[in-house]
């Protein structure tokens, strides 16, 4: 892992931050099934390494990311901080030490054709915060002026691009190793281009990014823009890499107020703090990524393109602290 920074006071007691961080791995693990790497006769006698799933440690991952940030500290009742990442994350498997559709290799026989996004690579990410304290207001009523001083609002606003995904299809049975076991979940043959790359809401609502995808009325999925039959030789090799294409962005906003009250209570000093967070504050519609288990992902669906479900709505929490 390496990294550098470079802070800069800009006045109005506001900080600037540029930074490089980066990291770089070997030999990471994979479960590798070795029933689609050896010879599976199916008559006697029969291989011992059926459906086992062996620890390969042969992947790599590489991460690099360009960070900014403004950081100003409490002055005159605000503080606040903004960051913006500018990042990729690359590697041949992402969950490499599960065994689930998520982690499973689409093609798990050259471990080199997997080299890709990460599952979790962002692009682009801006995460804003600001905290904001009342002031104190002096009247000639203490009723008053508890009520209406110290009251302090924060709010965070987060928000990245889409995570990558891959189309895959199940039509397409290959076997990357002579006599091994078909694998029917792999990467189509050849992509025809023409999909739209909207991160918005509306694409992964409608799957309007393959809008093309009906053929004489019919939803077909994605069938008019990948191949999904194999060459005359047989030979298997992959049209698309993996993580080729982005799912819906994320926004969201979480805001919270909270009031603190001080009494001597007992010769002891109580405080009440009651507090209300509202997450996801604007109710922004928070679809979830693609996944390679998921109708979304595959060709041959007619939900192929859509995203299979979402975050939950607003949320409102109210709470109480006794502090004695």
């Amino acid at each position: 892992m390496y990294s550098l920074e470079i802070e800069r006071s800009i006045g109005f007691g506001t900080t600037a931050t540029i930074g490089y961080a980066g990291s770089d791995g070997r030999h990471f693990a994979r479960l590798v099934n070795q029933n689609f790497l050896y010879n599976n006769p199916t008559t006697p006698p029969l291989s011992p390494v059926y459906a086992a799933y062996f620890a390969q440690t042969d992947s790599v991952q590489d991460y690099n990311s360009l960070n900014l940030q403004l950081r100003r500290p409490m002055r005159h009742n605000i503080s606040y901080s903004v960051v913006y990442t500018y990042s990729k994350s690359l590697d041949q498997v992402s969950n490499g030490d599960f065994a689930d559709g998520a982690a499973n290799q689409t093609n798990p026989a050259d471990n080199r054709s997997e080299y890709g996004p990460s599952d979790y690579d962002v692009k682009h990410r801006v995460i804003a915060t600001g905290l904001y304290t009342t002031p104190k207001v002096h009247t000639r009523s203490a009723i008053v002026n508890t009520l209406t001083s110290g009251f302090q609002v924060n709010g965070t606003y987060t928000y990245h691009t889409g995570f990558p995904w891959t189309p895959v299809t199940s039509a397409l049975s290959t076997t990357p190793v002579n006599g091994a076991v078909a694998q029917n979940v792999v990467r189509p043959t050849a992509y025809y281009g023409g999909a739209g790359d909207s991160c918005s809401n509306a694409a992964f609502t409608s799957g309007s990014n393959f809008s093309n995808r009906f053929v004489n009325g019919v939803n077909v999925g994605g069938a008019n823009y990948f191949k999904q039959t194999l060459p005359q030789s047989g030979v298997y090799t992959p049209g698309i890499g993996r993580n080729s294409f982005r799912g819906p962005c994320y926004q969201d906003v979480d805001i919270s107020v909270a009031k603190e009250f001080g009494h001597e209570f007992g010769g002891h000093h109580t405080v009440l703090r009651v507090q209300a967070n509202m997450f996801n504050a604007f109710n922004e519609l928070q679809l979830q990524p693609l996944s390679n288990a998921s109708a979304g992902s595959s060709i041959a669906n007619a939900y192929f393109g859509y995203s299979q479900g979402a975050d939950s709505g607003r949320v409102i929490e109210i709470l109480g602290r006794l502090q004695f």
